[in-house]
């Protein structure tokens, strides 16, 4: 394996080779495109550690490590070494995603979990690191929910770059989900960026549709020729007008018709902000009940009159809360909830916020998103039963 002992020269001249004695194997927790797919420790920290299958597919093994040593963005699953041994042992290490692939997270949760504002960040998140490939010259090939990962703090971000190449050599023969890739890509074996905005509105469609398989009823050796006739999936039950027009946009037949990334990741933002224009109201808010799947608050109080809807505890980061014993004390109240995720975009800070008491629990402190300013704010309310929309509230 000369080969591999080159590899292992290059990793160590950049830096990116890690002693494997420090590394320790705790889990098999998935199959990879290579082999398995492990929990590890190095050094005290989580992380995944792809290992070679076998000779055969070293060289394929190593130009993954290569491609992920050029990337860096938020939303791409980051490399932090590569383990090559003189007996011929590969491994590439990478930080742990606790949530799993996209897909499964989607199916696992579904919509009576994951609200509208949360589709749309994850649709972001995919967009943002592929448009930074599109800027740096890659092309990925393999763009699918099940090759997009969920961080512990529910960041969506791309991996598996076993198929990416710069996009100055992208004609290949390698087998290709058929569902994912464009026609030109299927029926030429040429790729491009045009051929990843394809397969990032089957994505789109996928998120959507909470993890469906693409093109259902419709038998695979059918689906290219009624893609090449101009046959588009119809909208997933749910999906805003203005994502699936996107989506169609992105399986326009012509690649040179199909938006940037970067065109797709401002309309998604612009369709973010209009989602979330709703008429000015005030709130307070109290913890009323624990839910399934997670804590519910309720709103009461909008303007002269009284409301009640259910907001989301991915909406509300509470830094500090007590918990008052009562006779009468549902069993279901928990005593210590914890601080909950928030959905919203990074650039927004927080404020603290009014709380109202409730006979069981109230808190001390409450934060709430809302832009840097004294402007009114918004939140994110998620109705218990109809998904989830935005209101502007006053600070």
């Amino acid at each position: 394996m000369e080969g591999t002992v080159a590899a292992q020269d290059e990793f160590s001249r950049s830096g990116w080779a890690l002693n494997r004695k420090d590394l320790k194997l705790i889990q098999t927790i998935g199959k990879g495109e290579f082999g398995d797919v492990m929990v590890g420790d190095y050094r005290g920290t989580k992380v995944a550690v792809k290992c070679i299958k076998h000779d055969a597919t070293a060289q394929a093994f190593l130009a993954e490590a290569s491609v992920m040593t050029q990337l860096r963005h938020t939303n791409l699953v980051q490399l932090l070494g590569v383990i090559v041994e003189e007996r011929g042992s590969l491994c590439i290490v990478t930080e742990y995603m606790a949530k799993g692939s996209l897909v499964d997270y989607l199916r696992s949760r579904g919509r009576t979990v994951l609200g509208g504002e949360c589709l749309l960040k994850f649709s972001l998140d995919v967009c943002e690191a592929m448009e930074y490939l599109e800027a740096n010259n890659f092309v990925h090939r393999d763009l699918a929910a099940r090759n997009v990962l969920v961080s512990d703090d529910n960041i969506a971000k791309v991996s598996d770059f076993g198929l990416t190449k710069e996009a100055s050599s992208t004609q290949d023969t390698a087998k290709l989900p058929v569902k994912w890739t464009s026609p030109e890509a299927l029926r030429e074996k040429r790729f491009s960026t045009k051929s990843d905005v394809w397969s990032y509105g089957v994505l789109l469609w996928e998120i959507y549709s909470f993890g469906r398989v693409p093109y259902p009823r419709i038998p695979l050796k059918e689906v290219v020729p009624r893609v090449e006739k101009g046959y588009k999936m119809d909208a997933p039950d749910g999906c805003p007008a203005a994502v699936y027009d996107l989506m169609k946009q992105c399986w326009t037949l012509d690649p040179a018709g199909r938006p940037s990334f970067r065109l797709l990741r401002e309309k998604l933002q612009h369709i973010r902000a209009k989602e979330l224009y709703l008429p000015r109201r005030v709130f307070d808010f109290t913890c009323v009940n624990q839910g399934a799947a997670e804590i519910y608050f309720c709103t009461k109080r909008c303007g002269a009159s009284r409301t009640r809807s259910v907001l989301s505890a991915r909406s509300l980061h509470v830094l500090e809360h007590t918990h008052t014993e009562r006779a009468d004390a549902s069993a279901s109240r928990p005593k210590n909830m914890p601080p909950s995720q928030l959905m919203l975009p990074p650039q927004l800070a927080s404020i603290q916020g009014r709380v109202r008491r409730q006979p069981n629990l109230h808190f001390r402190h409450g934060c709430l998103p809302c832009p840097a300013s004294d402007k009114p704010f918004l939140l994110f309310i998620s109705e218990k039963h109809s998904g989830t929309r935005g209101v502007e509230l006053s600070g």
